[in-house]
């Protein structure tokens, strides 16, 4: 039997709580208990009409964070280009690079011990299951999936409580919680909790991602996403610089070297996105460039799909990868 989750989150070393959605609780026979208040006893969130997002302490004291659009009051830290959380990226970033036809339609796939890996003329995916509500979504341009896991991510290994199953056009994978719905003919992937009546999160139709090499013997990545029509979503930074909101926009999410913290996103959806990327990350919602998230990787596109009924639920997803909650905590 897992040991539980501490309450300091120190060591936390079980798997977040399969129950923490409501939905799908059927299906594989395998429950665990709720996951410790990470946020400690009282503690409140509430949006302060801005676009930003104040936490309050069981004090009742608020903490305001940075408001939208605009830059956080403390000093950022800049990685190596000079860019900080929150800056917005040059005109000439945001634009994709340029292309030829991705052909992502999915030739086969197979159940590994790491995983259901799906392969396509363009690469290869894999969905990793971590826990019942956590899935790790790896996708290699040369076709090898590289093994381990970002030095700032605990290597849990697959979760081996989870099925997939051919199901007309789609090739599903199921957890306690959640269903991970890939379409055969274009590769995008819908995750959704099991039972199928909440969809969290959809990539776009076509041409779902992207890998282009870059600068340093880095790998550039780009995730397409269709985010549902008034869903909020907010990016969070190291030394209490959170809240900031990201719908409409384009803003770095990256951290600048010397941190401890990968770039984390959380929708009021039901779910966070946490990208374990080795250089800079921005996430960009304009009409002009579409709807992705971006990432500099050594090797390959690597995340981390995060489900929680709550906020809170949601960040003790994240201590469980990460071995400690977040510094804007």
């Amino acid at each position: 039997k897992r040991p539980f989750i501490s309450r300091q989150l120190q060591k936390p070393s079980a798997r977040p709580a399969e129950s923490c959605l409501s939905a799908g609780a059927g299906g594989i026979a395998r429950k665990e208990e709720h996951a410790a208040d990470v946020l400690g006893s009282g503690s409140r969130e509430t949006e302060t009409g801005t676009g930003s997002l104040q936490v309050s302490d069981s004090l009742g004291n608020g903490k305001p964070q940075a408001k939208t659009g605009s830059r956080p009051a403390a000093v950022r830290r800049k990685d190596r280009d000079g860019f900080g959380f929150g800056d917005m990226p040059a005109t000439e970033t945001l634009r994709p690079a340029g292309h030829a036809k991705i052909d992502l339609t999915v030739r086969w796939f197979s159940r590994q011990e790491d995983g259901l890996y799906l392969q396509s003329r363009y690469g290869t995916l894999r969905l990793s299951p971590v826990s019942g509500s956590i899935v790790r979504v790896t996708f290699a341009k040369d076709n090898r999936i590289a093994g381990g896991t970002h030095p700032l991510v605990k290597d849990y290994g697959t979760d081996q409580a989870w099925m997939y199953r051919e199901n007309g056009k789609y090739v599903e994978l199921l957890t306690d919680s959640l269903c991970l719905q890939a379409e055969k003919a274009g590769g995008s992937i819908r995750y959704m909790s099991r039972d199928k009546k909440q969809l969290f999160l959809a990539e776009r139709e076509k041409e779902c991602r992207q890998s282009e090499n870059g600068t340093g013997g880095n790998m550039q990545g780009w995730i397409y996403l269709d985010w549902q029509k008034g869903e909020k979503l907010y990016g969070f930074g190291a030394g209490k610089r959170g809240g900031m909101n990201l719908r409409g926009t384009a803003r770095y999410i990256s951290h600048g070297s010397g941190t401890q913290e990968l770039p984390f996103v959380i929708s009021d959806n039901g779910y966070g996105l946490l990208l374990a990327a080795d250089g800079n990350a921005f996430c960009c919602d304009l009409p002009s460039y579409g709807s992705y998230l971006y990432g500099e990787y050594k090797r390959q596109t690597d995340f981390y799909f995060i489900a929680g009924q709550s906020r809170q639920a949601v960040l003790e997803g994240y201590a469980f990868l990460c071995g400690s909650m977040p510094g804007w905590v």
